[in-house]
């Protein structure tokens, strides 16, 4: 049961993550590119 909400949760934050990745990558290139 344990075992399995960790799962769970794990994969949670790896969609998180996923999802949040991309606004990331674009935030630090426009940093980049504006410094």
């Amino acid at each position: 049961m344990l075992v399995e909400s960790y799962m769970q949760s794990k994969a949670f934050w790896y969609m998180s993550l996923f999802c949040f990745f991309p606004f990331v990558v674009i935030m630090i290139y426009s940093f980049w590119c504006c410094c």
